[in-house]
């Protein structure tokens, strides 16, 4: 009885590990493994073309820039800062050039005589332009973001000023009018005014990061002016009472030389020079974040440290690497403990 028992036992173990092996799953084979990751794949492709296709251009980040974390900061914000400081340093500046031009024009006056062309003489005017004041206003700039710089377009209203300048008038007389007239040299002060003009800056803003800081580097152009002179009528009465203090001959000379329209050709042509725009200084912005927070009973560190920049129209992106540190604990017990 005891063996036909133990038969039996024996017998009812090889059924149950027998079915129990006919329900274990087979190992996938090689190839259906193969067959499971490229389906995976594929799914994975059509969905990061369904999420291209709804992201902006600025969100697809291209050329995001290197780092554990991406933070961006938007163009409003940068914009209202860089406008400060751009148009802050050129607010109500009273602008004093020294020195700021000359120009000198020569001729040589010939006329016909019965022997021939004849040369009167030569004559020569110097428009030497000693000081210009006048005030500067910005007005509002216009800033393009992309491509990883910021375009700069800044108008400048120049306000009317005052010109202090000297005209120097030389005469070099030939032949019969050397007789009648010499050689004459005069110089006058020139008072005239300068009309209200309106210049631009243009140029670029460069964004790098430095350690823990954003440095956003100015790269101006020199700010044109082309001033228009307007001297006072006593200016065209100098030319008039040089040429009546002379003789009839002489005047005659002179008249036919045209000084008068010289001399008024030669100041409305203005004069133009350029204003340094080295006053823009760098501008930083701190874009590092440490602080220390509290996790249960103990504390962790936070460090957040730029490693890079990109610029697209809507926001400046910067990578960063984010560095997390268990710190001692704080000593403090969890809720609900005793």
């Amino acid at each position: 009885m005891n063996r036909c028992a133990r038969a039996l036992g024996v017998g009812l173990t090889l059924c149950a590990e027998a079915s129990a092996f006919a329900q274990t799953p087979q190992r996938p084979t090689v190839a259906a493994t193969q067959i499971k990751i490229a389906a995976l794949k594929a799914d994975r492709a059509r969905l990061q073309e369904e999420l291209r296709t709804v992201l902006t251009e600025d969100a697809k980040l291209v050329d995001a820039p290197p780092g554990d974390i991406l933070i961006g900061l938007p163009t409003t914000l940068v914009k209202e800062i860089a406008s400060e400081a751009i148009t802050g340093p050129l607010r109500n500046v009273l602008l004093t050039l020294k020195n700021v031009v000359q120009v000198t024009r020569k001729d040589a006056i010939k006329t016909k005589t019965f022997l021939g062309m004849m040369t009167l003489g030569n004559y020569e005017l110097t428009v030497y332009v000693q000081e210009v004041k006048a005030r500067m206003k910005p007005q509002t700039p216009s800033l393009i973001f992309g491509s990883n710089r910021i375009l700069v377009d800044l108008p400048v209203d120049v306000e009317s000023g005052d010109v202090k300048a000297t005209l120097i008038f030389k005469w070099d007389g030939k032949k019969l009018a050397g007789i009648v007239c010499g050689d004459l040299t005069s110089e006058h002060e020139l008072q005239a005014s300068v009309p209200r003009i309106v210049a631009r800056l243009h140029g670029r803003l460069l964004i790098e990061s430095r350690g823990e800081q954003l440095v956003v580097t100015p790269v101006l152009a020199p700010i044109e002016l082309a001033f228009k002179v307007e001297p006072q009528q006593r200016t065209w009465d100098f030319i008039d009472d040089l040429i009546e203090s002379r003789n009839a001959a002489c005047q005659a000379a002179l008249r036919k030389a045209a000084v008068g329209d010289k001399v008024k050709a030669l100041v409305a042509q203005g004069f133009k020079t350029k204003l340094a725009s080295n006053w823009l200084k760098p501008i930083t912005l701190l874009a590092s974040f440490r602080d220390t927070v509290e996790v249960g009973r103990a504390t962790a560190k936070l460090a957040v440290t730029p490693t890079g920049v990109s610029i697209t129209k809507t926001r400046i992106w910067y990578g960063a690497n984010l560095l997390v540190k268990r710190g001692p604990d704080s000593g403090r017990k969890p809720a609900g403990s005793s």
